[in-house]
């Protein structure tokens, strides 16, 4: 059981699980201020890596993202670039980006197979990629993609208990400074009581995915 500290909002407390998922992930890159990191997909993980990130000093987030609506998402949050793998070649922009160098760390949460592919060949020289994506079936992969480079490849699943107490606690800090924290209020997109649970929870989350990062269930507002 992890106490929710004093002065910290109830519906931020509901973030802390899907915080810790990317801070799990963003511990595995061992990420400095001045890594430049690169993030394929701009969905819930990767938006949450973003402030990850950002509450851990990095001063350089590239965001590789179709929707808009999660291009500005991403911006709203702190990413300096964005790219639009749909119009643009990931790779190219990368190195344009980094000045020819490729990016320190790559973090895989889009879960498509060109993601893999561009995340490989756009980490730099003994950089490092962390998979965050759940796959459901196979896909191709070469090996040579980061042999070349001699970058290192590994995964990364949920969460240790140590991930979901920092994000506690930089909740925590956010609440007696500006500085250096996580500030994730703007991850809920929505707030819907339990009785709209269906029609404006669920189903929002299939048909209007782009532009809900989470969606809140104030079970109170139904009694």
């Amino acid at each position: 059981v992890f106490a929710l500290p004093d002065g910290v909002p109830l519906e931020l407390g509901a973030l802390v699980e899907p915080l810790s998922v990317s801070w799990h992930a963003v511990s595995a890159g061992n990420v400095t201020p001045d890594s430049t990191v690169l993030i394929m997909g701009g969905g819930p993980i990767g938006l949450a890596a973003v402030l990850c990130l950002i509450a851990k000093g990095v001063k350089k987030i590239i965001v590789s993202e179709i929707a808009t609506a999660r291009q500005n998402f991403a911006r709203e949050f702190g990413a300096t670039d964005i790219i639009n793998p749909k119009e643009q070649d990931v790779v190219k922009e990368t190195f344009a980006i980094t000045n020819g160098v490729g990016a320190d760390v790559v973090f895989d949460c889009a879960g498509v197979p060109a993601s893999v592919q561009a995340a490989c060949l756009a980490v730099k020289t003994r950089g490092t990629i962390v998979n965050v994506a759940i796959w459901e079936k196979e896909i191709p992969f070469n090996p040579n993609w980061i042999t070349w480079r001699e970058s290192s490849y590994k995964s990364v699943l949920g969460y240790q208990k140590a991930d979901y107490q920092a994000v506690i606690d930089n909740l925590r800090t956010a609440y007696k400074t500006d500085q250096g924290a996580l500030k994730p209020a703007s991850m809920i997109t929505r707030k819907i009581p339990l009785d709209d649970l269906i029609d404006k929870g669920i189903k929002a989350l299939i048909t209007d995915k782009d532009n809900q990062v989470k969606v809140l269930v104030d079970v109170n507002a139904s009694l």
